[in-house]
């Protein structure tokens, strides 16, 4: 599947500013697209007609050019970051979390809006397999090189082709039945997540993502640099031990 097939399921909308939760759906041609991989992996799923929201980008500002965004990831958890060059300095203008805190990346699939964080995390406990994590573990990894399996993980992982270089994908039980995301959609859902909330304050064109603690493989970066085709930004990989 190529990051324009899979961009044509990708549509967010924030729930409530308050929240700011993401719901996702999908285009009819990407509704066959992914009936055609669950026929190949012997899942079934209630269709449903979806409606595609709106996403209002704020305009570029002049001084916008002065600003960075970057994403860090430590410990399966992540935040978004603002800097804006004054002088030589680069100084923090926006955090969110602030404090230095991290949001987890867990995931559920169990409402019609997607959850993030906290509350994803108090749902696994209930219906473990509606929620995704340990994305880290599982991206880059192949047909033929998955990741090792975590006892405690709900969801299953299965090829996206039959290609013996096939990239692994998330079988999750969503509140619309079972469906198979390619790892670069849960990217891409937790990527948007941040990127909707630091939207308010500029326009971002390209963001650096910072892998703390972890060296990336060149098929991991690879991965990434799809996950940014798919959100329309230009993306920079950082990996730092």
């Amino acid at each position: 599947m190529s990051p324009e097939n899979i961009k044509k399921g990708l549509e967010y909308y924030e729930k409530a500013e308050e929240e700011q939760a993401l719901a996702i759906s999908g285009t009819s041609d990407y509704i066959e697209i992914l009936e055609e991989l669950q026929d190949k992996a012997g899942i079934k799923e209630t269709k449903k007609n979806v409606v595609l929201p709106v996403i209002t980008i704020p305009k570029l500002n002049p001084s916008d050019k002065n600003k960075k965004v970057f994403i860090e990831i430590k410990n399966g958890a992540f935040r978004i970051c603002v800097t804006e060059k004054n002088g030589k300095k680069n100084n923090l203008i926006f955090a969110y979390p602030d404090d230095n805190k991290f949001i987890p990346m867990y995931i559920s699939f169990l409402r019609e809006t997607v959850i993030i964080g906290k509350q994803a995390i108090k749902d696994y406990k209930i219906y473990p397999k509606s929620v995704v994590f340990d994305i880290i573990n599982v991206l880059g990894k192949l047909k033929h090189n998955p990741p090792k399996i975590n006892p405690k993980w709900g969801f299953q992982l299965l090829p996206i082709s039959a290609s013996h270089e096939a990239k692994l994908g998330f079988k999750i039980h969503t509140f619309n039945g079972v469906k198979l995301f390619p790892v670069e959609i849960i990217f891409a859902i937790l990527f948007k997540y941040l990127i909707n909330i630091a939207s308010k304050h500029l326009h971002i064109k390209n963001i650096d993502l910072r892998f703390l603690q972890i060296k990336l493989t060149p098929l991991q970066r690879i991965c990434l640099k799809d996950v940014g085709k798919l959100l329309n930004i230009s993306v920079n990989v950082e990996s730092h031990l």
